[in-house]
């Protein structure tokens, strides 16, 4: 008589044993579907640092923040299973990914206009990703997080960060003027000029004046990078004091003359065709009543050529470990780390990955490993590496 109320009431128990173990699987799936979604990443600081009262002198500067942590597990796609011991565990035949997410760069707040940097959220956390910036300029850069296997999916976009870079012009003119002999340009332009002779004095003028002696080196720098699959780059930059600026394809401001034109014109872009595979190095002077000295050199690199994967280590056909690592490089890269890569295993999404490629907790099944590379100037290898082995018994 004692065993019968138990015996009724286990089937109850039973049954809210495996509710609630579902519970727990459909948890879990959730919390790694949702790690799966780009944050918004946080702007923290440059480097070099760079403040109003203090402005950097580097047109390639590097930001680091916080982004999507590397732990973040997501779970391919596979059903949740319940073991018999009661277990909830994941029932899928690839290992598990941890993927890292990309941080994108603009020039503008909200996210707004052309990508000025790219790079791996782990790096952005670490050492910093480099952007590309206007000199003698207030730069307020914003970003994003976006995962390489789906381009459309972008987080919200960060709040913005300022960044002072040169000399940076007053963002006032002179004050009112008040004497017969007129006084300095009025209050809210750039670049004020020297007031007429009336008793208000008359508007500042909008830009940098032009001296008639010898005005400061031209600064240049390259858009859209340094290294780009693209004929036609365009040289940019500030030339203070200069009335005009010549520009020369070599380091020393020397030889045949490629363009010429106004300061205002180097600020626009002067824009240079070159051919396929070919490295430019370009440098200019400005000349006011006197020439400036040579700027310092930029150095364009035109890739067309797509990278190479190759696998330079891994497991062979068989293998009885349950723990894999695969190195790959490269091949056309000039340094190696200037190409970032893309890995999939079996039917997994394209994930970033880098060399060695390590998979953990292998089950005794076939897998099939693929890696390609995209290289610094945006060109992707279509197929790219393929490895195949094989998890077999250790007996």
């Amino acid at each position: 008589m004692v065993w019968k109320p138990l015996e009724r009431r286990a089937p109850v128990a039973r049954l809210s044993l495996c509710l609630g173990l579902l519970a727990i699987a459909f948890a879990a799936f959730n919390t790694s579907a949702r790690a799966a979604a780009p944050v918004s990443p946080k702007l923290l600081s440059t480097n070099p640092p760079s403040t109003e009262a203090s402005p950097a002198t580097s047109t390639t500067p590097l930001v680091l923040g916080e982004a999507e942590p590397e732990d973040g597990i997501i779970i391919s796609g596979h059903p949740f299973r319940v073991s018999a011991w009661g277990v909830a565990t994941a029932a899928a035949k690839s290992p598990t990914q941890h993927p890292e997410y990309e941080i994108v760069f603009f020039a503008q707040p909200n996210c707004a206009g052309a990508q000025v940097g790219r790079g791996l959220a782990g790096a952005f956390e670490e050492s910093g990703i480099a952007v590309s910036v206007p000199a003698d300029a207030v730069t307020v850069l914003s970003a994003a997080q976006v995962d390489p296997a789906e381009p459309s999916k972008f987080s919200a976009c960060s709040p913005p960060l300022s960044y002072w870079e040169g000399n940076i012009p007053s963002s006032s003119g002179g004050s009112g003027g008040g004497t017969e002999s007129g006084g300095t340009g009025g209050s809210g332009q750039i670049g004020g000029s020297t007031g007429g002779g009336s008793a208000a004095g008359s508007g500042g003028t909008i830009g940098p004046a032009v001296t008639t002696g010898k005005p400061d080196a031209p600064r240049l720098q390259l858009s859209p990078a340094a290294v780009a699959n693209n004929n036609s780059p365009v040289v940019t930059g500030s030339a203070p004091g200069a009335g005009s600026v010549l520009l020369y394809a070599n380091g020393t401001c020397s030889g045949k003359l490629i363009a010429k034109g106004s300061a205002s014109d180097l600020t626009a872009g002067f824009t240079i065709q070159v051919a396929d595979n070919t490295t430019t190095t370009f440098s200019a002077v400005g000349v006011g009543g006197k020439r400036s000295d040579c700027s310092g050199p930029v150095t364009y690199v035109e890739d067309s050529t797509a990278p190479i994967t190759r696998v330079t280590m891994g497991p062979g056909v068989k293998t009885r470990k349950h723990k894999v690592a695969l190195r790959f490089a490269d091949l056309t890269e000039g340094s190696p780390g200037t190409s970032s890569f893309l890995c999939k295993v079996d039917k997994a999404k394209w994930k970033p990955c880098a060399s060695p490629f390590r998979l953990k907790h292998l089950r005794l099944s076939k897998y099939v490993v693929r890696i390609r590379a995209v290289d610094l100037a945006g060109n992707a290898e279509k197929l790219g590496a393929k490895r195949i082995f094989r998890v077999v018994p250790a007996s």
